[in-house]
């Protein structure tokens, strides 16, 4: 992020500055669909770390370079929806449910950082 707090005289071409804004609107709308007052720290949930959770309702793990992760879903029973957000691109992927129940292993549609969001359906 240093290129993003140097300052107003350090500000590149206005290009490299989209990135941001797009990361920015990704965590908006994501902010007014999680239920940020339930949600807690559970690290332990996730196995790339970043996981916030109200177990057995829903879980947002952020997953750097993509790829797969494990999410442990023992409190949640019955199916989660599943969505992939890519937060540069600012696209959200949805994908099938996965059933609750026990650990999960699921992979990001697209290359690069992801955010898996899941909730009971």
């Amino acid at each position: 992020m240093d290129p993003y707090r140097r300052g107003v005289l350090d500000r590149g071409p206005e290009e490299q500055w989209e990135p941001v804004r797009r990361a920015m609107g990704v965590t908006r709308r994501l902010a007014e669909r999680v239920n940020l007052s339930a949600v807690t720290p559970r690290n332990d949930l996730a196995s790339s770390r970043y996981c916030l959770a109200d177990p057995g309702k829903e879980y947002l793990v952020y997953v750097p370079q993509g790829g797969e992760v494990t999410v442990d879903l023992s409190a949640a029973m019955g199916d989660l929806a599943v969505e992939w957000m890519d937060p540069i691109a600012a696209t959200v992927t949805s994908a099938e449910p996965t059933a609750g129940g026990g650990q999960r292993t699921l992979k990001a549609p697209f290359t690069g950082d992801a955010v898996l969001y899941l909730r009971r359906k």
